[in-house]
C-alpha cells in the first residue's frame, strides 16, 4: 500500500517557497524536472511532468497548481528527512 503525504501547496508561489527552503535552508535535495537520480529530488508536478496537461484535465486528476512531488534519494536516514521536511513545512506553508 502506498502513503501520500501532500503538504497544503495552494500556489506554485507556495510550491516554490517551500522546495527552496527544503534546498537551500535544509539541505534535503535538488528542484529538477525530472525525479529519476540517487539523489533526493522535489519538483512542483503543474510546472514540470503535467506542465502539458490542460489545467482542467489537471485539476480533475487532482494536480493542483502548488502539488509537489519528492523522490528520496539514497543519501541520510529517515528519520533526518523527516524532520527536514517537517521543519520545510512550519517554516513555508504553516507560517
Amino acid at each position: 500500500m502506498q502513503h501520500y503525504y501532500q503538504p497544503c501547496t495552494p500556489t506554485t508561489q507556495h510550491a516554490e517557497a517551500f522546495l527552496n527552503a527544503l534546498q537551500n535552508t535544509h539541505d534535503f535535495g535538488f528542484t529538477a524536472v525530472s525525479l529519476g537520480c540517487v539523489h533526493t529530488l522535489m519538483s512542483i508536478s503543474s510546472a514540470t511532468a503535467a506542465s502539458g496537461i490542460a489545467a482542467a484535465d489537471r485539476d480533475k486528476a487532482g494536480i493542483g497548481e502548488g502539488l509537489v512531488r519528492v523522490s528520496v534519494g539514497i543519501t541520510g536516514c529517515m528519520e533526518q528527512r523527516w524532520a527536514q521536511l517537517q521543519a520545510a513545512v512550519e517554516g513555508t506553508l504553516l507560517s
